[in-house]
């Protein structure tokens, strides 16, 4: 929610033809829309509300010849009492707008920043409403990242004309990092169109704690994670992906941070939120144990000829430091597959391979687990399993 203040700073009265570029009388509620009179006297204009998501509140009495200020604030409840931390002040050019007695005016205003602090960053639209041809003001945010990845992620923004913006996610809160990437964050500076590009670097190993925020453990079961190394000793072991053009809604794909697999998907958001994308940074792979007994899992990259060799290295030769790779999921229980293990030695084409075995002691101790290979790429016109 948003707490608004607007106020318009002429404090002359009105002449009679400046009457005909108000706004009109309206009181009361009609549908979900909230319809407010100005508390002040004379010629200014003052309102103070809270906005809930996705609501409009229509105000009245507004000379539309003058500027229109508006300070935004999150509303935020801490210790059992609100928490009011105010934007600098907006200026809306109303009197450029084609309405009252302007006819020569544009039909919307250039697109203006709004920072509302850590992780929220938003835009100020004035158009003109096609019905009504009265100044819509919609305050939105182009973008929203969620990071389902389980892991603290930072994100690069490429922009025309805007340099490169850093923005940090920990993924602990399970909210949307809000941001219209442009190159100032200053309240009241204009915004400049163009495309954006984002690019993904993982900081952090993946933890459940971090996980539990998205994770339905009542459908996907108990969630195993095995941790594996981002950074060796001051130096990261993952860099950079490929860039994502934030605008190319409808689309999404794998985002590789050298051998870390995530995937990414880009939707336009509907209803209220019609402005904006919706980017949703998620696991690529999960594996889930179906079987009434438990299994051991190694994710592997390497051709056929490869996974065949390894299918019986691994069932006569699998040492310690090997079992350490391996995945344990007992019934019911799922994984995440961040990474694969190299094991490709020919010049072959490489496909991705989970590699699992049956934990089943049937024959006594001495008896070795056969593991199967199943593919998660499709191979020639064929995707199949052992």
């Amino acid at each position: 929610a948003a707490a608004a203040l607007l106020v318009d700073p002429e404090s002359s009265s009105s002449s009679d033809d400046d009457g005909t570029a108000m706004t009109p009388s309206i009181s009361g509620k009609v549908g979900e829309d909230q319809y407010h009179l100005s508390t002040s006297h004379a010629g200014d204009y003052y309102h103070e509300d809270v906005i809930n998501v996705g609501e409009t509140i229509r105000l009245s009495g507004i000379n539309l010849s003058h500027p229109l200020f508006i300070e935004v604030s999150q509303h935020l409840q801490t210790a059992g009492a609100d928490s009011i931390l105010r934007t600098s002040p907006v200026q809306l050019d109303l009197q450029k707008l084609q309405t009252g007695m302007n006819r020569k005016g544009s039909t919307s205003l250039k697109e203006l920043i709004l920072d509302l602090g850590d992780n929220c960053d938003c835009l100020v639209h004035v158009s003109l409403d096609r019905a009504t041809k009265m100044p819509l003001c919609t305050i939105y945010s182009p973008y929203w990242l969620i990071n389902k990845t389980g892991m603290k992620l930072e994100y690069s923004v490429v922009g025309p004309n805007d340099g490169v913006k850093r923005y940090l996610d920990s993924g602990a809160g399970g909210l949307p990092v809000l941001m219209h990437c442009g190159k100032s964050d200053e309240t009241n500076a204009t915004f400049d169109q163009g495309s954006r590009q984002l690019s993904i670097i993982p900081l952090e190993c993946p933890r459940e704690e971090v996980a539990r925020n998205w994770w339905d453990e009542s459908t996907n079961g108990k969630l195993v994670l095995k941790k594996t190394a981002i950074v060796d000793g001051y130096s990261h072991l993952v860099d950079w992906c490929t860039r994502i053009n934030l605008d190319q809604a409808g689309t999404d794909g794998e985002v590789h941070s050298d051998w870390y697999v995530l995937q990414a998907q880009i939707e336009s958001l509907a209803g209220a939120f019609h402005r904006s994308n919706l980017i949703k940074i998620a696991p690529r792979f999960i594996v889930k144990n179906s079987l009434h007994i438990s299994i051991s899992i190694l994710p592997l990259v390497g051709s056929p000829h490869d996974v065949r060799k390894m299918a019986t290295y691994l069932r006569e030769n699998l040492n310690e430091s090997e079992e350490k790779l391996l995945i344990h999921l007992l019934q019911g229980e799922s994984t995440i597959i961040y990474n694969f293990n190299k094991c490709h030695h020919t010049a072959n084409n490489s496909y991705r391979w989970v590699a699992f075995r049956v934990n089943a002691r049937r024959f006594g101790a001495t008896f070795k687990c056969k593991w199967h290979m199943v593919p998660l790429d499709v191979m020639a016109s064929n995707l199949f399993g052992e």
